[in-house]
């Protein structure tokens, strides 16, 4: 997410530069949701990479204000970077 709003600031969403990332959590959800009804283990791994996206996009985009998924830290999103 740092690549696609490479300027964050705080207060001021750019809500059209994340739609790509949106798209793509939202088409690992439904992929994993596919996969779940399958019986197929897998589905969890892709759970985690779409809950790692939602986190990372929150935390790009309000300038590390909020974060939806944990409260741990800057320390433990250096995907975002």
């Amino acid at each position: 997410s740092g690549l696609m709003v490479p300027n964050p600031s705080a207060f001021k969403l750019d809500v059209v530069g994340s739609l790509p990332l949106f798209a793509l959590a939202s088409g690992l959800l439904v992929t994993a949701a596919t996969m779940a009804g399958a019986k197929n283990g897998n589905y969890l791994f892709l759970c985690c990479v779409a809950n790692g996206i939602q986190n990372s996009l929150t935390s790009t985009l309000t300038s590390n204000l909020c974060r939806t998924a944990h409260f741990s830290g800057i320390t433990s999103d250096m995907g975002t970077f």
